[in-house]
């Protein structure tokens, strides 16, 4: 039991993984209600062929007594479950824009441009301050050693 409640994570999860199908709950319904030897059905299978053997009592009682508590257990973290199940939110619907798969392959959207822009569409400014800056380096004068 200790091994499925640390493997949840609230902060994980999604509303996807929250929704599970109906054959799963049906599972998990069914699962609640396996019906285990009464305690009358264990004494009188002792009556019977336990051979007056005291610590044999015991330990079948102390078994049933594990049992109960287990399916207990079981029974909450179960109707846990089924409560999260009930209130998680629906799944969001799909984007209006968003194509069904197609034999297997994606239609992606459309861009809204048709190309990038060209160089002579930048403003007039950056390119004079390009030629300025690459004029510069180049007709500098050497450093004068003193």
């Amino acid at each position: 039991m200790n091994s499925l409640v640390s493997h949840y994570h609230p902060h994980h999860d999604s509303s996807a993984n929250m929704r599970r199908a109906p054959e799963d709950v049906k599972r998990l319904l069914s699962s609640a209600f396996n019906v285990l030897d009464t305690l009358r059905e264990i004494l009188s299978a002792y009556r019977t062929k336990g051979d007056g053997d005291r610590d044999m009592l015991l330990a079948m009682l102390n078994a049933k007594t594990a049992e109960d508590q287990r399916l207990a257990s079981m029974a909450s973290l179960q109707r846990t479950m089924l409560d999260i199940y009930q209130q998680s939110p629906p799944s969001p619907e799909p984007a209006p824009y968003s194509r069904p798969i197609a034999n297997g392959a994606y239609s992606y959207p459309t861009p809204q441009f048709n190309q990038s822009p060209r160089l002579c569409d930048q403003p007039p400014s950056r390119r004079v301050h390009h030629r300025h800056r690459a004029a510069s380096r180049s007709r500098s004068p050497p450093p004068v050693d003193m």
